[in-house]
């Protein structure tokens, strides 16, 4: 079974070759750690990344409470096979498919601790202080171009926009941004117009992108 490893590695995002070069280099390094996948190409192609052997479980669609469980069951050397929301292969080979887990509410999962990044290194590589936001998962529509209906299955989940308008003034209180890259379906009208949410002006507004722009105090720099 897929059980408790020396160390864990776990890769989100958009895969690129980078990434799959860093997996193999962390197998070849450390044969026992378990390398987990997860974000948009792993979900849409979970049975292909698998095929990779340096690729131990791949989490399929929302991940935060499917790779919670994952770290946990390898914590306590218990298998991942039947994790659910996530697809294993096995030390025999076997590849084990679990049922998909339900979408969770967003207002019920935790905020995003900043405190854990260097948001200041990310200023100076972006060369802006802007704070990418997305404040929900999934969408309702079925569109042929697009992702989500096929990793979401058409459900669709947003933050309350009062929580919303308190994480953004909270982020510009902490890092003084003066531009958020806001991404969001349903919610995005209600929150600029949020008293809570200390924008000046909408730069930009494009199919549901927005770039909202802060004051920036004289204790920012």
């Amino acid at each position: 079974n897929a059980t408790a490893r020396e160390s864990l590695a776990r890769f989100s995002g958009i895969v690129a070759s980078f990434i799959l070069a860093v997996s193999r280099a962390v197998r070849a390094a450390h044969p026992r750690c378990a390398i987990v996948w997860g974000g948009w190409h792993p979900s849409l192609f979970a049975a292909e990344c698998l095929d990779e052997p340096s690729i131990d479980v791949v989490v399929i669609g929302q991940g935060e409470e499917t790779f919670r469980e994952v770290v946990a069951r390898l914590a306590a050397g218990s298998p991942v096979g039947g994790c659910a929301g996530t697809l294993v292969r096995e030390r025999t080979g076997e590849v084990v498919a679990s049922a998909a887990r339900p979408l969770r509410d967003l207002n019920e999962l935790p905020r995003h601790d900043y405190s854990l990044i260097d948001v200041n290194k990310y200023f100076r590589l972006k060369r802006a202080r802007q704070i990418d936001y997305i404040s929900s998962q999934g969408c309702r529509f079925r569109c042929a171009f697009c992702a989500d209906p096929a990793v979401f299955s058409r459900a669709w989940t947003g933050l309350q926009p009062e929580r919303i308008a308190d994480e953004v003034a909270a982020l510009q209180r902490s890092y003084g941004m003066a531009d958020l890259a806001y991404a969001a379906r349903g919610t995005a009208q209600r929150v600029i117009a949020h008293p809570a949410a200390p924008l000046t002006r909408i730069d930009t507004e494009l199919s549901g992108y927005y770039l909202l722009a802060f004051e920036r105090s004289a204790d920012d720099g």
